[in-house]
């Protein structure tokens, strides 16, 4: 009775890798794009968010989304005047991570420029 328990998890546990493995492929499938791509921007607007935009932006990261989709490959966060030091946070960020471009609102022109 035991071992007909461990077999049907076992046989679960394989399913879900299984799917879990199909899944990805398709994703990369899906996500690889030939020839010139479009312009696409992705722009963050952030607002006091000192305590969540860090997990944000590494999690983006880490899940490639601007690689996959974006023309040029940033993704722009434009820092909303916070009262907290969100954008100190940012720019530490930045420094680590090439990929992500981060603005003041002041600075909100240079979004457009390139389009």
């Amino acid at each position: 009775m035991l071992i007909d328990i461990i077999r049907c998890i076992i046989c679960i546990l394989a399913v879900y890798g299984l799917l879990g493995l199909i899944l990805g492929i398709s994703e990369m499938i899906r996500c690889r794009m030939t020839g010139p791509r479009p312009k696409v921007r992705v722009v963050l607007l952030v607002k006091d968010a000192e305590e969540q935009i860090e997990y944000i932006v590494r999690y983006a990261i880490r899940k490639e989304y601007a690689a996959k989709v974006l023309s040029d490959k940033k993704l722009v966060i434009v820092d909303m005047d916070s009262a907290d030091n969100t954008y100190v946070l940012l720019q530490k960020l930045q420094k680590n991570f090439p990929c992500i471009e981060v603005l003041k609102i002041s600075d909100s022109e240079s979004i457009f420029s390139d389009f």
